[in-house]
């Protein structure tokens, strides 16, 4: 159970209600699970930074200068990393159809050696771990390999959908909020295997 209840839709006023149609709808759309997201419900507790974040999903959904299965990469293995339990399930939902394939899932925690992934796919990658990372450090290893593969708008736009997987995974897993069976049936890693079998080089 969740450390907060949020605002239930039948307690919700006009607008806050359409905000919800409008985030089942996107939901159904992105994870093709068309239900309320618990963490929406939540941040409805203050409406200004619900509509704040709701902004920046979508600047981040509109910037497409980064392949959008790049980014769900980086974000998975950002929750794997924070060891968020709900974004490890709805994650993946995600990046399933954004074109990362099952096996790359299975074998995120062995991306280093692994021949689903691409040098491109390892360094972004190692990117997120290591942004995410307590205390968080970013080698010149890590970066360079980045660097090399991406222009300076690019990076900027992973680097963003990286710090901003990390709100999400923060803020979720601070409140306990609960997995609401995303990913059922499929596979996912618990946050403490996670924690113990990544690792990325220079970090």
């Amino acid at each position: 159970m969740s450390r907060i209840k949020g605002i239930a839709p039948q307690r919700a006023g006009f607008f806050l209600r359409l905000f919800y149609r409008a985030a089942v709808k996107i939901t159904g759309k992105i994870t093709g699970t068309a239900v309320l997201p618990e963490p929406v419900t939540v941040a409805a507790l203050q409406p200004k930074l619900l509509f704040g974040t709701a902004g920046m999903e979508q600047a981040l959904n509109s910037s497409r200068s980064v392949p959008q299965h790049l980014k769900c990469l980086a974000s998975i293995a950002a929750a794997r990393t924070i060891g968020c339990a709900y974004c490890m399930d709805i994650g993946p939902a995600v990046a399933r159809r954004q074109g990362v394939s099952e096996r790359q899932i299975l074998e995120l925690v062995d991306f280093e050696t692994s021949t689903a992934f691409d040098d491109a796919e390892r360094a972004v990658i190692r990117y997120s771990i290591a942004m995410c990372s307590t205390p968080a450090k970013i080698s010149n290893e890590v970066f360079a390999s980045v660097q090399q593969r991406f222009t300076p708008a690019q990076i900027v736009e992973l680097t963003t959908a990286i710090c901003w997987e990390n709100y999400r995974a923060r803020f979720n897993h601070a409140l306990e909020l609960e997995p609401q069976g995303f990913s059922d049936g499929a596979y996912c890693l618990l946050p403490t295997q996670v924690q113990s079998s990544i690792h990325a080089p220079g970090v």
